[in-house]
């Protein structure tokens, strides 16, 4: 007996290699069947109100349980039902493998690590990291507005922007008085703008632009009105005209806003009337011309005449004088037996009014020639020149001429009595 054992001594060695292979074999197998996640870890971004996708997907789950929980540590479902009271959450099957977790309406604070678990032992873990990110925007209510300033201060503009990544500010310039203009890019990125010292040239919309690259992108509009006291400007300070015609004073008042404007002569102010009349033309975003007609001007029209402009901001003013404009006249006489007295005159022409408001040029007559026989020079376009100086020029010459003839006929005369008083002898 011990022989025959003695001679299955190697049989049996053959046969515990065999056992130990066929369990290692079957730790194996039983090795390759346990749960496992197709990626560990994953890292997923969602917009604010959106729907996060957290994937989750298991390889050879076979009767094991899935499990979800948010970076608190709190179950949110457990395999495909939901354990919260939360109605965002669900888990997604669309494959079999698939245990994904959705969030609707993403906030920003469901932000952080989530887990989804596998009940083994140990418990297989996969991470998924959610980032959720928020567009730019602009928090109104602790944002400048529009601001109303004084020429020469300093400005503030601000705009408290909230967003995930923190969002870049941008400021542009937009005209006010030209629609058309694009907007222009000023000074840096930045949440606040400062304008020192600024003058009326600035006085324009404001906007700044939220964004970081999370559509849409946010922006808010400021308008700054700058405000400055009047300036007025005449454009000639001394007129002259003569009795009987009209003539209009204008001066020019830059302000804002404006006012109370007025002429005044000898300290009262002037109202309209049949006499006075009193136009106010518009020339551009802040300059106005104040016009006054003056009619049938005669002896108390002339003097001293003051444009005002006054606003809250202060007072300007600026004098100008009117006066009697004189004809100048010449005349040459000579006296004969046979002649009487011969008078050159020149009517001196409406002198040409030039200014902004009317825009109106009046028509001028230069009459030239004998009183008996006075000749109407028309000028050939509405615009017409008057030069003194040749009027004069002119008249000296017709003087001359008309001295000349009446030189040779007194010679001549003179020449007729004397043969007359020879042949009579």
């Amino acid at each position: 007996m011990q022989h025959i054992l003695k001679g299955m001594g190697p049989i049996l060695k053959i046969l515990e290699l065999l056992l130990i292979f066929t369990t290692i074999l079957a730790d194996i197998e039983a090795d390759s069947q346990e749960p496992n996640f197709d990626v560990p870890v994953v890292n997923v971004t969602a917009t604010t109100g959106t729907t996060a996708i957290l994937p989750c997907t298991i390889n050879a789950l076979g009767d094991r349980k899935v499990l979800w929980m948010d970076p608190r540590g709190k179950a949110l479902t457990m395999e495909d039902r939901r354990v919260i009271f939360d109605q965002r959450i669900s888990v997604e099957r669309p494959y079999t493998r698939d245990w994904n977790l959705h969030i609707r309406g993403v906030k920003h604070s469901d932000s952080g690590e989530y887990m989804c678990q596998i009940n083994t032992s140990p418990v297989k873990i996969k991470k998924v990291i959610l980032y959720v990110s928020e567009p730019a925007k602009i928090i109104g209510q602790m944002s400048a507005g529009d601001q109303v300033v004084q020429e020469g201060e300093k400005v503030i503009l601000w705009c408290n922007v909230t967003g995930i990544p923190p969002p870049r500010v941008t400021w542009f310039r937009k005209s006010i008085h030209n629609k058309n203009a694009a907007k222009e890019a000023i000074g840096n990125e930045g949440e606040v703008l400062i304008i020192h010292n600024i003058t009326r040239y600035c006085d324009d919309v404001y906007e700044c632009v939220a964004s970081n690259d999370i559509e849409p992108a946010d922006s808010r509009e400021m308008k700054v009105t700058v405000e400055f006291q009047p300036e007025v400007e005449l454009f000639t300070k001394r007129m002259s005209q003569s009795k009987g015609r009209e003539t209009i004073l204008d001066c020019k008042i830059t302000a804002n806003p404006h006012g109370f404007n007025i002429w005044r002569k000898e300290g009262k102010d002037i109202q309209a009337s049949h006499k006075y009349g009193i136009q106010v033309f518009d020339e551009d975003a802040y300059s106005k011309t104040l016009s006054l007609r003056i009619g049938n001007i005669d002896d108390r029209d002339f003097g001293e005449y003051t444009c005002v402009a006054q606003n809250r901001h202060g007072m300007d003013q600026d004098k100008m004088l009117l006066f009697e404009h004189a004809d100048r006249t010449r005349w040459t006489t000579t006296s004969t037996s046979t002649m009487s007295n011969s008078i050159l005159w020149v009517m001196p022409p409406e002198r040409p009014y030039s200014g902004i408001g009317n825009n109106q040029q009046r028509k001028i007559n230069v009459f030239d020639g004998t009183m008996q026989n006075p000749t109407i020079i028309q000028p050939g376009s509405n615009s017409f020149s008057y030069d003194s100086a040749k009027s004069e020029a002119s008249l000296r010459n017709q003087s001359k001429t008309i001295s000349s003839a009446s030189y040779h006929r007194v010679v001549q005369l003179t020449v007729c009595v004397v043969l007359f008083a020879l042949m009579t002898r």
